[in-house]
Order: structure tokens, then sequence, then C-alpha cells
């Protein structure tokens, strides 16, 4: 309700990047989280594009992780479980893939840091996150009054903290490197690579 039908067309533009980075990867050897899953709207898309991945979910929500589970399906690929973001459940370096969809703003500066930190710790070497997320101002310098009014007609105490913000600068202040980057409507995804082999999408594209 909140974008009018299109919160799940911008979750959609994560699968872009992924699948840049999918290319020459088997994906059932691959093992992704979606951090914050909630309802698992996002989860759903890369379950369906991608099935033979081995995807969890993971939310402080039980009624969410419930909602999650119908919509994925009754599939062994799909593991979901309570947790926070800030202390993932997962050892070092053992994801291959980490996303998280409008779940950013909602938390508090520290949080935030250390949910990003998390994000970096449990990722893989050539492993990619993918971060939907709100505008931050400079992304669209003709809506700035539109970010600002946000917070004062909805109950989002972190968002105007979250706005002012550089997403890119503080994935980049966790040991990741730019990968791809697009704003999609009243969102911009973000994805960042850990380890310098990787190359960029742009780089890929002039290559081919």
């Amino acid at each position: 309700m909140l974008f009018t039908g299109a919160g799940d067309a911008m979750r959609r533009r994560a699968l872009k990047p992924i699948a840049e980075w999918m290319q020459g990867r088997p994906q059932r050897s691959l093992r992704g989280l979606d951090v914050g899953c909630g309802t698992g709207r996002l989860l759903a898309f890369l379950h369906d594009t991608w099935p033979g991945m081995r995807l969890a979910g993971l939310d402080l929500s039980a009624p969410y992780l419930a909602e999650a589970r119908r919509l994925a399906g009754r599939t062994a690929r799909v593991k979901l479980m309570e947790g926070a973001a800030e202390s993932l459940p997962f050892a070092d370096a053992s994801l291959d893939l980490v996303t998280s969809s409008f779940l950013l703003h909602e938390l508090p500066k520290k949080i935030r840091g250390q949910a990003l930190s998390e994000m970096a710790r449990v990722l893989k070497p050539g492993g990619l996150v993918v971060i939907v997320e709100s505008l931050q101002k400079g992304d669209r310098p003709e809506w700035a009054g539109l970010l600002d009014l946000f917070p004062h007609y909805f109950h989002e105490p972190y968002y105007a903290d979250y706005v002012g913000g550089n997403l890119e600068a503080d994935l980049t202040g966790c040991g990741l490197l730019p990968f791809a980057s697009e704003l999609a409507f009243l969102s911009r995804v973000t994805a960042v690579a850990k380890g310098p082999s990787l190359r960029s999408s742009a780089e890929m594209l002039r290559a081919r």
C-alpha cells in the first residue's frame, strides 16, 4: 500500500545484478541469505528464479516468517529462522549471496552498522551483497522534499538518519567493493562484492 503497488517491482530489480554475478556459477552449489526477509517477497523471487540455490530467510517476526513459508512453499531449499540482522547465525565466509530489502532504514545507526558488518563477515570471497533500500539524499535531488516529509507522515524514527547517509560508503567501509548500482523508483539497488578478483558489472559488459 505504501508504495502504491510498486514494492515488488522494486524488489525484483535485485535480480539483475544477481543474474550478472551468477554467470558461470552452478546454482545448486550456492548458499544465499535474505536478511530481514519479512513476509518473504524477495526470498520468493530468488527461489522462483534460482530454485536450485539453497536459501535462508531471517527475521525477528514469527508471523512474518509463517507468511514467508507460505510464499516460498514447502521446499527444503528454503530455510526460515528467527534472528537479528546484527547477529547472524552463520559462520565467517559461509555464504555466497546476501540480500536485504527495505530493512536498513528501520534500524538505529549503530545496529545498522553492525548489520552491514555481519553481512560482510558471513560472505565468502567472491560473494555478493545486494540491498534494495530507500533513496538517499542526492540520489534524486528533486525528490529531497519527499524524503524529508516521509518520516513525519509515517512511523519511521530512523529514516531521516538513513537517507542522510551514504550506503555505498558504509559497505565499502566493511571491506566490500562496488559491483552495480541502479535507481528504481523510490529505491536504490546497491550491489557490492567481496574480494578484488570480482569485476564490476560494467567491466563484464565491456568484455563481452
